[in-house]
């Protein structure tokens, strides 16, 4: 099995929300949608595992992935077997 091999660093609950309000900026910059469609909502869907802080970061990143306009975030819980 293979391990990660990098500084250690955490993902902390801030940077998961400034990923989530990044991402959302990109999907509405560089959507790729025709002229003339009506494209109002962007849905990202977002889920977690079972880790003890999987909820928080997926309610942090889903909570910056909603302050940007035109994008709102369907949370499907527990993604797992």
């Amino acid at each position: 099995s293979r391990k990660c091999r990098g500084s250690g660093a955490a993902l902390t609950p801030f940077a998961s929300h400034c990923l989530g309000a990044a991402f959302a900026k990109k999907l509405v910059r560089d959507g790729n949608f025709m002229e003339g469609d009506n494209i109002e909502l962007i849905t990202i869907c977002v889920g977690t595992d079972p880790r003890p802080h999987g909820e928080r970061l997926a309610d942090t990143f889903a909570r910056g992935a909603e302050s940007v306009e035109g994008v709102k975030v369907l949370y499907t819980g527990f993604l797992g077997k």
